[in-house]
């Protein structure tokens, strides 16, 4: 059994273990997925704003951009319709190739401030005229749109007859006019044939002639009234939106500016061009951008990070550029990265409590486990041999031990005290009257049951004649088995006193005395002794400080005897009692009872009492009479413990003893 019972306390143990570090995993597991869905939220919002800065700072550009481009169309307008907003045609000076340039600019022409102008001297004279007038009066504009974006490669003046203004200021010899400069798009994306409704345009990549790289620009037509009279652009260099995408300054994902045909224009990190005409393709830098995910969300460009195809994704258009800034970054190497950073935060302390859990389990098991299992076996051992040794166990735990054998030592003797108890209760049933055998004349029943294993409570009757019954009722100051002791006594004694005294009173008298004379544990009975004459009913009684029995009549009615004086049997020497005199009418009974019965206590703390004892006795046989009175004895007291001895006994004359 011992064995069983350990067994059963290890696996026990063992499943509280493994559930234990079950639930602190899913626990930290929780933990570790709400921190880094913390630190993902929060990598997400940095992610965000520093996109939000590079898309604001590149609408800025493209505003300025678009400012300046206004700015330029607006002044070549007006310069187009007054023939004398701008310096003279003496300006020029005339450069090999049939040309007329600022090379060499006259008195009062800054060429830094101005820019170079290059004109055709076969143009015929109007068209001459109003095209170097504008050329030439740009200056002042492209000044101010250098100080307001200074990121502006080039600005220039294009015109219908070939014409060309640029700035800043570089001479003809470094900025050929061939190829003719109309066939750039800079020119044609204006002409009336490509842009019938004079919008604003912007040019793909370009390969500046100047050496300043490839360049990206807005342009637009200009008109004097319905005539077409050439374009005016800003050009920037890729290296400029290069220099504000790479201040996102983020290890990770890519971030690129594409044009209207899925063309880089610029690129956190070095990006190889190449030839302008073969720009680098998004999906040749980034691969991932083909999965229909990806692009769905390129396309929708909601300016969110948005998660697709394991990547997060951010898209926006400019407002007044046809370009997107794309971002992309895969979700893992996020992760990554976030556990790169907070994973000792996090893991540290789940490392931590496993440790301390596994120094738990064995210092548990060491110091509980073990020792419980031992001790099982030892409750075991112990029970059937109560001297079994003590196994080795951590001193903490031998008190526990010990008093395990203590207990069973114990144990072992309370069995015994209950044994002798149990022969004890028999040998006091057996000292009192079992046997009621039938008389002519009377009718009697009793029963006593005590508190505890063996009661103080006693009831006797004997003939002292023919015709005299003596009738004895007590009640044993104490419990237990001193009182059973001393009743066992005080019974004999009265028993051999009563037949040669005089009377009642005499008998306790004599009885009181040789009790009082050797009672070192002061102990006393209170006793009811009559002596009922069956033929005549005649009671004559004396009472040592018990309550005084019950007479109930044939009809029902219920009244106490008269009381006697006189103290409890052995309290003092020479007691003296009163004798007194009563008769039991034909048919009538005599109660007897000890302070048991009206004592016995309900659960709310009231004892049942003179009045309910009076009321639960009728005119009935004694059987019927103490059987009904013990059951609302029973069921006053509702299960609750007897405080005392309940010892009643009853004595009917019988009808016909009157004749």
């Amino acid at each position: 059994m011992s064995g069983t019972s350990s067994a059963a306390i290890a696996r026990r143990y063992g499943f509280i273990l493994t559930a234990t570090f079950a639930i602190v995993l899913l626990l930290s597991a929780g933990l570790v997925a709400v921190e880094y869905a913390r630190e993902e939220a929060a990598e997400r919002d940095r992610i965000a704003l520093r996109l939000s800065e590079r898309l604001v700072e590149l609408s800025a550009l493209v505003a300025a951009t678009v400012d300046a481009v206004d700015a330029l169309r607006s002044r070549a307008e007006a310069l187009a319709s007054d023939p004398g907003a701008a310096p003279p045609r003496s300006a020029l000076a005339p450069a090999p190739g049939d040309l007329l340039t600022l090379d060499d600019p006259p008195p009062g022409i800054d060429r830094r401030g101005h820019g170079n102008v290059m004109a055709r001297a076969a143009l015929p004279a109007p068209e001459f005229q109003r095209e170097t007038r504008i050329a030439l009066g740009l200056g002042p504009t492209f000044t101010a749109d250098a100080q307001a974006a200074p990121f502006i490669a080039w600005q220039s003046f294009v015109s219908a007859g070939g014409t060309v203004a640029v700035f800043p200021w570089i001479s003809s010899r470094l900025f050929p006019l061939e190829p003719d400069p109309r066939g750039r798009a800079l020119f044609a994306r204006g002409t009336p044939e490509e842009n019938p409704g004079r919008h604003r345009f912007w040019i793909g990549i370009e390969d500046d002639p100047a050496g300043k790289g490839a360049v990206v620009g807005a342009g637009a037509p200009v008109y004097d009234g319905d005539r077409f009279v050439g374009t005016v652009a800003a050009l920037i260099p890729l290296e400029a939106l290069g220099e504000i995408a790479a201040q996102l300054r983020y290890p990770l994902g890519r971030l690129v500016l594409l044009d209207p045909d899925d063309r880089v224009l610029a690129m956190a990190g070095a990006v190889d061009r190449g030839d302008p005409g073969r720009a680098a393709a998004l999906d040749a830098l980034a691969p991932e951008a083909r999965r229909p995910g990806i692009t769905r969300a390129i396309a929708a460009a909601t300016r969110r990070l948005e998660a697709a195809d394991g990547h997060l994704v951010f898209a926006a258009e400019l407002d007044q550029a046809p370009w997107r800034l794309v971002y992309l970054v895969p979700r893992l190497d996020l992760a990554a990265s976030i556990a790169a950073r907070s994973g000792v935060a996090v893991v540290a302390p789940l490392l931590g409590l496993v440790v301390l859990l596994l120094v738990a389990h064995m210092a548990t098991r060491r110091e509980f486990v073990v020792p419980a299992t031992r001790l099982v076996g030892h409750i075991d051992a112990a029970s059937r041999q109560p001297d079994a040794a003590i196994p080795a166990v951590p001193a903490a735990w031998r008190p526990f031990f010990a008093a395990v054998s203590d207990s069973f030592a114990a144990h072992g003797q309370l069995v015994s005290i209950r044994q002798e108890l149990d022969v004890a209760r028999r040998m006091q049933q057996a000292i009192l009257p079992s046997a009621f055998p039938p008389h002519a004349a009377v009718d009697l029943a009793a029963r006593m049951i005590p508190a505890l294993e063996v009661g103080g409570d006693f009831y006797d009757f004997f003939w002292l004649d023919r015709t005299r019954l003596g009738l004895v009722i007590a009640d044993v100051s104490d419990k237990g088995v001193g009182a059973a002791l001393f009743m066992a006594v005080s019974r004999t004694l009265l028993r051999a006193v009563a037949p040669g005294a005089a009377g009642p009173a005499a008998c306790l008298g004599a009885a009181s005395n040789i009790l009082a004379e050797d009672n070192p544990a002061s102990m006393f009975v209170t006793v009811f002794y009559g002596v009922l004459d069956v033929e005549t009913g005649e009671l004559v009684y004396a009472s040592g400080g018990h309550p005084p029995p019950l007479v109930v009549s044939t009809s029902g009615e219920v009244a106490p005897l008269p009381r006697t004086r006189g103290a409890a049997l052995g309290m003092f020497p020479d007691q003296r009692f009163e004798e007194r005199q009563a008769a039991l009418p034909a048919g009538a009974s005599l109660f007897l009872y000890t302070d048991g019965v009206t004592e016995a206590t309900a659960p709310d703390g009231s004892e049942f009492g003179s009045a309910r004892l009076a009321a639960a006795l009728a005119a009935q046989p004694p059987d019927a009479m103490l059987a009904a009175l013990l059951g609302a004895v029973e069921g006053f007291v509702a299960g609750r413990p007897r405080a005392d001895d309940v010892t009643c006994m009853v004595v009917r004359r019988r009808s016909h003893a009157a004749a």
